[in-house]
């Protein structure tokens, strides 16, 4: 299971969760850091995109969820 870094505020906010191959973390990482910025240190509400350093992608966004699901067929 999942643990996640309590926020520093309490939102409710809906993450949007897309599947990665693990065969392509490094690149959709790379990926991911070109079109929305360096991976959170620790992930909170304003972060716009982490992952679980394995199989998942969360983004605050649903925009940048579809744009992932464009490149990466998720």
């Amino acid at each position: 299971m999942i643990s996640f870094p309590s926020p520093k505020y309490k939102f409710s906010r809906k993450w949007y969760e897309a599947e990665v191959n693990r065969e392509d973390f490094n690149q959709v990482q790379a990926w991911c850091t070109e079109q929305f910025g360096p991976r959170p240190t620790v992930s909170d509400a304003w972060s716009r995109w982490f992952d679980n350093y394995g199989d998942r992608i969360f983004f605050r966004d649903e925009k940048d969820y579809q744009w992932f699901v464009l490149r990466w067929g998720t």
